[in-house]
């Protein structure tokens, strides 16, 4: 399928429009008819790092056995002619460790628009040079615990040498905050790389209530108004009809908050969760024609952001 003007037109935009620029047109782009459906890959839960903070510790072991599945490019590619053309962010795990990473990417820009890689960039970054005709930024994920400040930016400067677009992220613990202005001014004065913070959302089971920082996430202050992330009141969003989480097995979800709730078993007494649209190996797989709605919070700024989440009045956060 060739790509259409519009969506090679996005596509360079996505090369050259920068990080702060892109987050405050997406809620204008978003309102236009022919915005794409959002897309969250997750081609694997593999990864080489093992940090303290990491979310996917706290998954139930019979889930985590999809860190073992692999489901070949070729068949990625065709499952996903069941979208429509989309944009695509690609996460994990560490995307790096999905054996022919770069064939994956290549296959799918075909048809669609990827517009991120979420990776560590620790190991086989010689894939994601192979694959940059498929037009990708890279959002490098820096995990202090894990790495050097020295080895980091040694990787991110092969790759920005590339020709990447490239944004650094550092996971908002409050360690990492401590550093956080230090971080910043390493990264965007000596690497001239944009440095950003990510929301941290622990391993607490009852809510988000481990979500915090006063530092600026994603280009704005999310977390002095926990109620993005603890609301539980009735809200509307596109999460199966224009914002879709695909996870290794190519089970497919409404958003992260959905994945969450069902792997940790955590639905409220009497609710009922349709959070899992289905399995887009399956042969009557299709996506929604309308806005879902539910009255559970929201578990990322990506759902909050990407969904675009319409709450009612009158917050009830977690207590």
């Amino acid at each position: 399928m060739r790509k259409t003007i519009g969506l090679r037109i996005l596509e360079l935009m996505n090369l050259v429009i920068t990080d702060s620029a892109k987050l405050r047109l997406v809620k204008f782009y978003k309102a236009l008819p022919f915005a794409l459906p959002q897309i969250m890959l997750h081609p694997t839960f593999a990864c080489n790092y093992r940090c303290s903070y990491c979310s996917y510790k706290h998954v139930p072991v019979s889930l985590m056995k999809s860190k073992l599945i692999y489901i070949e490019n070729k068949v990625w590619i065709r499952l996903f002619n069941k979208f429509p053309p989309s944009l695509i962010s690609i996460s994990g795990g560490e995307p790096l460790m999905y054996k022919d990473l770069d064939k994956l990417l290549l296959g799918l820009s075909k048809r669609h628009l990827i517009s991120q890689i979420v990776t560590n960039i620790s190991a086989n970054i010689e894939s994601l040079i192979r694959a940059k005709k498929a037009g990708f930024r890279i959002l490098a994920s820096f995990h202090p615990e894990m790495t050097s400040l020295e080895v980091f930016g040694r990787n991110a400067n092969i790759l920005k040498k590339e020709g990447f677009n490239i944004i650094v992220s550092c996971v908002g613990t409050d360690t990492n905050l401590s550093k956080g202005s230090f971080y910043k001014e390493y990264f965007e004065k000596k690497l001239k790389l944009p440095f950003r913070v990510d929301a941290f959302v622990g391993p607490d089971e009852k809510c988000d209530e481990n979500i915090q920082t006063n530092f600026p996430v994603h280009g704005k202050n999310y977390i002095l108004n926990n109620d993005n992330f603890n609301n539980y009141d009735r809200k509307k969003c596109l999460g199966g009809s224009k914002y879709f989480l695909v996870l290794p097995d190519a089970s497919v979800y409404r958003c992260y908050g959905g994945f969450w709730r069902i792997a940790r078993n955590k639905i409220t007494a009497g609710g009922i969760d349709d959070s899992v649209i289905g399995d887009l190996k399956d042969k009557d797989f299709h996506v929604d024609s309308s806005r879902f709605i539910c009255h559970y919070p929201c578990r990322s700024v990506c759902d909050i952001e990407l969904a675009d989440v319409i709450r009612t009045p009158g917050s009830k956060s977690c207590k």
